[in-house]
């Protein structure tokens, strides 16, 4: 998946109802899987996912749809 297929399948889990805040960190469930992110002590943002591990590694600034989620989620929470 490239990006703008990745923040498109975010988008969808958001509006999906996928993406949920437990305060401090978000889980997103995505084909009867569930991720935790949360923003680590350094400020980067990670997931649990199989993806965001493995391809961060390589590329700091990748993204995964589940981080994309709740990228849309914390965006809707700020709205009046």
């Amino acid at each position: 998946m490239n990006t703008n297929e990745r923040e498109r399948r975010g988008k969808e889990l958001f509006e999906a109802g996928a993406a949920i805040c437990h305060g401090v960190y978000y889980r997103v469930a995505d084909n009867d899987m569930q991720y935790t992110i949360f923003r680590g002590k350094d400020g980067r943002i990670f997931c649990t996912c199989a993806n965001q591990k493995e391809k961060s590694k390589q590329d700091p600034l990748y993204r995964c749809e589940h981080i994309y989620a709740v990228k849309y989620a914390a965006l809707a929470r700020q709205q009046p």
